[in-house]
């Protein structure tokens, strides 16, 4: 059967074990912000995937809206941490997450 693989419930088992992933990655790597936002937006990139695809399965477009939702608070939280990155780089020459409390006021 060709089709078997793409039921809802493997596609959800998908998103779950991309969400896990991005998890594991966001308690194991406490020490660098780069893998921190990465492992967010793996977490974010999950929870859209689900949204879309249940809406694709219940023939209804307010998943696709939400999961356009997720993506656009991603990118700005993407953008506003590579900002903070580059700020501590400069300042420090490292993005090790110990020392981020120098970037108050």
């Amino acid at each position: 059967m060709p089709g078997q693989f793409l039921d809802l419930s493997n596609l959800l088992l998908l998103c779950v074990q991309i969400f896990f992933i991005g998890m594991v990655g966001l308690i194991s790597s406490q020490n660098n912000i780069i893998f921190v936002i990465i492992s967010l937006e793996m977490m974010l990139l999950a929870a859209s995937l689900a949204f879309i695809f249940c809406s694709t399965q219940m023939d209804s477009i307010h998943g696709q809206i939400f999961a356009l939702f997720i993506l656009t608070i991603a990118a700005a939280e993407s953008a506003i941490g590579l900002a903070m990155i580059v700020a501590f780089y400069r300042l420090r020459s490292s993005t090790n997450l110990e020392m981020i409390n120098l970037l108050k006021g």
